[in-house]
């Protein structure tokens, strides 16, 4: 036996040992929760050594081992947790040993809980300190279920101890009526060095194993009776997964078992929770006798759904068998509350007493058309609904559902894509069929008056909802008070506009025949508009918010996961701007299309009327791996639209100062900073250039031309006076060049004077403005150094002058906003071009520069 051997048999007869004397200090911590070792058909694993095991995750924990034994003749469940603690968080949060348990019919063994440190193993189950308490995770969503939690906070976890502990839950839910149904995950997103999961299953019957997206199978041994299913993983990838997955997507892979053998199993268990045994209370049958004079059959389910959706409000008593059976219709009518089953096996047992056919139906709220890749299985589903047949047509309803209105045929009913109805002869999963009616749709009615620059604005915005949408705003209306509800829209308007203000009440108009909730706000907002550092320019901006979210980025752009998208949804937004004066704004149409959305932007102005049109409508849920990068691209073209921006290009003399501070264009500044080291460390470099002199003397030299004289003399006043011109001429831009209110006037779209141009021609002006001024200096020093070098510099540095006149003058010139249109101006080319021609031909020809130039 080698040493990882012995050092296993050592830990299992120790932890033995350990069992034997928890167990010898006491049977029972509190009703439901016992010590005791663990049951003897439970099968020793080896541990897989922790010192070999690299953790790659963030977690603070490494799990060693993850082991999983069922038992199927007796419900009996064994788990066994071997983790490392790698960090001090993981010494807060894998400190905390929790189970769960369902105390109507399960029981918790605690086996053993132990820490390892090194050599030396330490016995942790302490009765006296473990909590019992009820934690329901579900309250907000009001169900509750009646489950246990005991919690031990283990004492003294260092960081590189091994905590291990095993636990047994006994009994099964008596809803299930003794089947088998289990799924368990063989991929998880933190690092597992080894995975095991064993279930002893009776050889008399069949197990279903369907594997979903994995190829890991069980090893099988034919044991006395029993069959071994045996899995054992090691060391899979941790699955990371991707932010804004659609609904439903599993990137895990897992491992379903059941007995089901098909769908028609499922139905012939599901039947009988869904019969009522007990009489209806008069008062009920006294409602139910009403609805049959109220008309036609579709007015009849109506009042009946209607009567569940708002009178019987929502709440999940999902204790032991409640978690599938429904209660007695009778008893959910007299209390007045209960969870979708309820409400569903409510309405049914309704229309079956006036005549009508109706059918509860199992449904997943996010698997939806998954739901084909599973085994049959009661846990495929997590809501019920209800199937009506009206003169032959099949009407889907939830009564779950709160506030619809409308007729019945054009209520909502959600992309269930698939489900089971609950009836005699089904045999498989329906189709369900994608929503027509009553899909959700927005639209907001926006204008604002703005009489001058400085005065306040009146601004009223009246949204109308249909469909699903108008359902949600009726809720919130019946749910929230008034008061609170403006408050939260006056906030939710004072993100973009801080200076608002309700000048009246909210209005809001219900048209429940027609299903459409209209909302009317009215405000006053100050200083709408914001004055330009310069005091020369207003400017505003107007934005769809309720776009915006939509179009974001996703936080993982480059996937390997389908990307989801919220659907169905449809918002429209109309913005009238009534202006001071008359703007030079063009007319537009934007539109972007794909198979997941389709968006819209309209511009339109006229006599002093500016309209803005956005739309944006999700077409599906989901868009494929392969197609995330168009799609990517698609939202980055509406982005650059949603949101229009005007100027008033002239102020009166007497403008207010700017409220804001100054604010500095810092990008800009800092790579002109940068720059301009840069050119001064290449300036230093290029004076060290000493090309080597020769002396040898024309013929007829005139030795009294050497020195500053003559036509030099003009040309060293230039030459002092070309860093200053250079300097000047960028201390008078720097208002356009490193102050952001300027800068954002001329390069960002929908100001006046925008154009894409603007952006590239002015960092070319910064750039080689600093480049001129730097070259300047270098030749002026090498004027006073009489260095040899100098007439190739001095040339060079014309040839450059020429160069940048030049771009400057052909990018201004196609930029019609620069110069007042767009032609190009050629004096100053013409200038620069003559001045540099006159100053090369004298320093070529030049005797007095061949001999003064000499060093």
């Amino acid at each position: 036996m080698g040493r990882a051997g012995l050092g296993h048999l050592i830990i299992a007869t120790s932890l033995f040992c350990l069992t034997l004397a928890s167990v010898a200090q006491g049977q029972s911590i509190t009703n439901g929760v016992a010590m005791a070792p663990p049951p003897k058909w439970v099968k020793s694993f080896e541990e897989p050594s922790a010192g070999a095991f690299e953790n790659n995750g963030t977690e603070g924990e490494s799990f060693i081992l993850l082991e999983e034994q069922q038992h199927a003749g007796t419900g009996e469940v064994y788990t066994h947790v071997v983790k490392k603690i790698t960090s001090q968080s993981g010494v807060q949060d894998g400190a905390k040993v929790h189970f769960s348990f369902d105390p109507t019919y399960q029981r918790l063994d605690l086996n053993f809980i132990v820490l390892r440190r090194g050599d030396k193993i330490y016995d942790r189950l302490e009765p006296e300190k473990i909590k019992v308490f009820q934690q329901e995770t579900e309250l907000e969503r009001h169900q509750y279920n009646g489950t246990l939690s005991a919690v031990l906070f283990v004492e003294d976890v260092r960081v590189g101890d091994i905590l291990e502990y095993g636990w047994t839950i006994r009994g099964s839910n008596p809803v299930m009526g003794g089947h088998f149904i289990h799924s368990f995950l063989v991929d998880w997103s933190v690092p597992v060095q080894k995975q095991v999961y064993r279930v002893l299953w009776p050889a008399e019957k069949k197990l279903i194993v369907k594997q979903h997206q994995t190829e890991v199978r069980p090893e099988v041994t034919h044991l006395e009776g029993v069959d071994d299913y045996t899995w054992e993983i090691k060391r899979r990838t941790p699955v990371v997964v991707e932010d804004t997955t659609p609904l439903g997507y599993n990137p895990f892979g897992w491992i379903q078992l059941t007995e089901f053998s098909s769908w028609k199993d499922v139905v012939e268990w599901a039947l009988p929770l869904y019969v009522s045994t007990k009489p209806l209370p008069d008062e009920l049958r006294q409602k139910i006798a009403a609805w049959r004079l109220a008309g036609e059959p579709e007015d009849q389910v109506q009042a009946a759904l209607r009567f569940v959706q708002d009178e019987v409000r929502y709440l999940g008593m999902e204790i032991g068998p409640g978690s599938h059976r429904p209660s007695e219709p009778g008893v959910v009518f007299a209390r007045r509350f209960g969870d979708c089953k309820d409400k569903v096996s409510l309405f049914c047992t309704m229309l079956h007493e006036m005549g009508i056919e109706a059918h509860p139906v199992l449904v997943h709220t996010s698997r939806r058309q998954h739901l084909d890749e599973w085994a049959p299985s009661p846990y495929a589903f997590n809501h019920v609904v209800a199937l009506v047949k009206v003169n032959g047509n099949n009407i889907w309803v939830d009564p779950t559902r709160s506030f619809q209105r409308g007729h019945l045929k054009d209520l909502y009913f959600p992309d269930y894509a698939r489900g089971l109805i609950i009836k005699p002869g089904t045999t498989d999963l329906c189709l369900i069929p994608a929503p027509k009616a009553g899909l959700p749709k927005t639209t907001v009615n926006e204008s604002f008056n703005i009489k001058s620059y400085n005065s306040p604005i009146q601004y009223e915005v009246t949204t109308t909802y249909e469909g699903l949408s108008a359902d949600h705003m009726r809720a919130s209306f019946s749910n929230s008070r008034r008061e609170e509800l403006e408050k939260t829209l006056l906030n939710q308007s004072a993100k973009r506009y801080p200076k608002i203000k309700m000048t009246r009440p909210m209005e809001s108009q219900d048209d429940q025949q027609r299903n459409i909730f209209i909302l009317i706000e009215h405000y006053e907002v100050k200083d709408i508009y914001e004055l330009s550092d310069d005091t020369r320019k207003w400017s505003t901006w107007f934005y769809p918010d309720e776009i915006l979210p939509f179009v974001k980025r996703p936080e993982t752009s480059f996937r390997s996961m389908p990307l989801g998208i919220v659907h169905p949804w449809h918002y429209v937004q109309n913005t009238e701007i009534r202006l001071p004066q008359d703007y030079n704004l063009q007319n537009e149409t934007k539109q972007v299309e794909e198979k997941a959305l389709r968006f819209e932007r309209q511009v339109n102005y006229t006599n002093r009327l500016l309209r803005l049109h956005y739309e944006l409508e999700s077409l599906a849920d989901e868009v494929p791996t392969k197609e995330v990068p168009e799609h990517l691209e698609n939202l980055k073209k509406i982005r650059a639209v949603v949101g229009y921006g005007i100027q008033h290009p002239n102020v009166t003399p007497d403008a207010p100062k700017p409220a804001e501070p100054f604010q500095v264009n810092w990008s800009i500044l800092a790579m002109a900073g940068m720059y301009f080291v840069l050119a001064t460390v290449a300036a230093v470099i290029a004076h060290h250039y000493r090309p080597q002199y020769h002396a040898n003397e024309p013929p007829l030299i005139i030795h009294e031309l050497k020195g500053i004289g003559g036509w030099l003399i003009v040309l060293t006043i230039i030459l002092c006076l070309k860093p200053i011109i250079y300097a000047v001429f960028l201390l008078k831009h720097a208002g356009v060049y490193f102050t952001l209110s300027s800068w954002s006037i001329l390069t960002t779209p929908g100001n006046a004077h925008y154009d894409p141009l603007w952006a590239p021609l002015l960092i070319f002006e910064v750039l080689g403005n600093l480049t001129m001024l730097v070259f300047s200096v270098l030749i002026l020093v090498l004027f006073f150094q009489n260095r040899f070098a100098f007439p190739r510099f001095f040339m060079l540095f014309l040839v450059l002058s020429v160069i940048m006149v030049t771009l400057d003058e052909v990018g201004a010139g196609l930029i019609p906003k620069a110069h007042g249109g767009p032609a190009v101006s050629g004096v100053a080319l013409f200038r620069t071009l003559f001045h540099s021609i006159v100053w090369i031909l004298y320093v070529v020809r030049s005797q007095r520069v061949k001999l003064t130039f000499v060093e």
